[in-house]
């Protein structure tokens, strides 16, 4: 998908992604787990690992682990085994 045809909410979330990849890679958890909760509808798979080790993080270990399964879902759901597996 170009630039060019990325909807409002699609560049949304590609903000708000960046803003939380950025504020894990300043260990601010908190701040990155704010970001990525708040946001609506689902979200990537990439995306709800970083949440879910942020809540693990943060909040805590059953959050982390159900987050995780949502992750692993959503890699099931994309085709990606390994991502899966992974997760």
């Amino acid at each position: 998908m170009s630039e060019s045809t990325l909807s409002g909410a699609d560049i949304r979330l590609s903000e708000a992604l960046g803003l939380a990849y950025s504020a894990a890679e300043n260990r601010d958890w908190s701040n990155a787990y704010s970001i990525l909760s708040s946001q609506p509808g689902p979200l990537p798979a990439p995306a709800l690992e970083l949440l879910a080790a942020c809540a693990l993080k943060t909040t805590s270990i059953a959050e982390a682990c159900s987050l995780m399964e949502s992750a692993f879902s959503a890699h099931v759901e994309d085709g990606n085994a390994l991502a899966a597996a992974k997760a």
